[in-house]
């Protein structure tokens, strides 16, 4: 007896729902929130830029004061403009209407909502390549010695330069706390490490954990929770440094670690997710999806990258 919709078989039950599995995988890590520490602005700003304004350098006559002294000139304060050219991303779904026919009406074909499924599937896509130029802003953004921003801006001219050090090895101890300690010293402005994060390659954060003694990072055996059962893993036990949280990132390269501040780092979603159905010739049904998101580093000098550390 032929069945019409699901309902393939009568083997097991009246309807059978095929499940897709997903044997591929892509990035869209930076989308959820949960992720990371860093603010989302949506629904902004116009225009075609994203631009704030830097502090580069200023001028103080303040001094100990004396009866009768006259005013002294007023201070001065130098400021440019960093600008980012807004980053769009886009995909396009395209189902044709034979392969709709055929998994219609108890047809050969899984019978799946092939509309709602190739939509989602371009989606996912356009998602998986805004996470990918996540990863190569960072590496531009945080950086000593290349121009900074579309402004192309000179980082030497307006103390733009990010902390960089050149591990060329395997990671150690020293260069991380080495890295911290010089955020926290007035060539690089004081920042606490509440207000850093240190982005890493879920490698890196093995070797870290396997760089600290059972007794030095605290991760001797752990009762979790109630259920008796002992956790000999030292990884999950290690997602902070001397109180800056760690961030695993997928996609990540293994040769670079990022230490970058919070407050001063956002991800502007200047277009939401944008579906818009296409006219085609031939039988058949297509959506063009576009979305407009970009990371931006508004702070570089106080942040910092580790380079060439092997995996």
């Amino acid at each position: 007896m032929a069945l019409t919709g699901t309902q393939f078989t009568t083997y097991i039950k009246d309807g059978y729902i095929p499940q897709a599995v997903e044997t591929f995988w892509r990035n869209t890590f930076w989308l959820n929130p949960a992720n990371h520490p860093f603010k989302i602005i949506t629904g902004g700003p116009n225009g075609d830029t994203i631009n704030h304004i830097l502090h580069y350098s200023s001028t103080s006559n303040a001094a100990a004061h004396a009866k009768g002294n006259a005013m002294p000139e007023p201070d001065t304060l130098n400021q440019v403009r960093a600008y980012f050219n807004k980053d769009y991303f886009e995909g396009t779904a395209k189902v044709y209407g034979k392969d709709i026919q055929d998994g219609a009406n108890g047809g050969t074909e899984i019978p799946i909502n092939m509309q709602q499924t190739a939509i989602q599937d371009t989606l996912t896509n356009v998602e998986a390549a805004f996470n990918a130029q996540v990863l190569t802003d960072l590496a531009a953004q945080v950086d000593a010695t290349t121009a900074y921003s579309d402004a192309s801006l000179a980082r030497a001219t307006y103390s733009l330069a990010s902390l960089e050090t050149a591990v060329g090895g395997a990671l150690t101890l020293a260069a991380m706390e080495d890295t911290l300690e010089s955020l926290r010293n007035t060539t690089y402005g004081i920042i606490g490490t509440d207000d850093i994060a240190i982005l890493m390659p879920p490698n890196q954060l093995t070797n870290l954990s396997r760089l600290t003694s059972f007794d030095g990072s605290g991760a001797s055996f752990q009762t979790l929770g109630n259920s008796g059962n002992i956790d000999g893993g030292r990884v999950q036990l290690t997602r902070t440094f001397e109180g800056a949280p760690i961030i695993s990132v997928p996609s990540m390269t293994t040769t670079e670690i990022y230490f970058v501040r919070i407050s001063t780092t956002e991800l502007y979603y200047h277009m939401t997710p944008t579906i818009t159905e296409k006219q085609l010739k031939e039988w058949g049904m297509s959506w063009h999806v576009v979305m407009g998101a970009n990371l931006i580093v508004k702070d570089p000098r106080r942040c910092a990258k580790l380079t060439g550390v092997t995996a």
